[in-house]
């Protein structure tokens, strides 16, 4: 249901922008910016779900972990990136591309612990 809402609020956002009212192009921002976020968020919560776990709390900690370790937070949206452009330029891609970031959520979760 949340993932529905955020989807929604970025249509209202590209809606915003698309209209041209006084301050769209910021409020688009603001709502890639908060897409960008939630995908990091949710990333670094599947990297450390285990059965049972609840995702309330594992999201919770993962958007702490995400505003507390920008570079790792980073290096997630670098991946997040690489499968857009994978997507866009040979669909196919999309779907290897998406194990290797989930890889990389792996390792900058391990990172993480390490320090």
């Amino acid at each position: 249901l949340a993932g529905w809402a955020a989807a929604a609020a970025v249509w209202v956002d590209v809606q915003a922008v698309r209209a041209g009212i006084p301050g769209g192009p910021v409020v688009g921002a603001v709502g890639l910016f908060a897409l960008i976020g939630l995908g990091v968020a949710g990333l670094r919560a599947a990297a450390v779900w285990e059965p049972g776990a609840s995702w309330r709390v594992l999201l919770a900690a993962a958007g702490r972990r995400t505003v507390l370790d920008p570079a790792g937070s980073f290096l997630l949206v670098g991946g997040l990136a690489v499968v857009a452009c994978s997507a866009w330029f040979v669909a196919p891609l999309a779907v290897p591309v998406l194990g290797a970031v989930a890889a990389a959520a792996l390792a900058v979760e391990e990172r993480g612990r390490r320090r």
